[in-house]
């Protein structure tokens, strides 16, 4: 995907709720830590340059462990909000 794209699809499965004005920045730090890397440069027809990422193994395992975190504090949340946790 291609930054646009991201920010496209993000909209969409957040109902247009989540929005990512720093998308560059973000990449630029992500491919840095290695977690994504470049998978190839178009030009559109605008001439402008569409850079298109991957997610490498390194970014797969972070993943992974973005998502448990997430799923623990979700839990947290709902069982200190609601007395029960999600996923039960």
């Amino acid at each position: 995907m291609y930054a646009y794209d991201i920010i496209r699809e993000t909209l969409s499965l957040s109902n247009n709720v989540y929005r990512m004005p720093l998308i560059y920045n973000l990449l630029d730090k992500l491919e840095a830590d290695t977690y994504i890397t470049q998978s190839r440069r178009e030009i559109s027809d605008n001439n402008r340059v569409r850079i298109y990422y991957k997610i490498t193994e390194k970014g797969v395992q972070y993943l992974n462990e973005l998502t448990d975190s997430y799923v623990r504090l979700s839990d947290s949340v709902n069982k200190i909000l609601f007395g029960k946790e999600e996923n039960q």
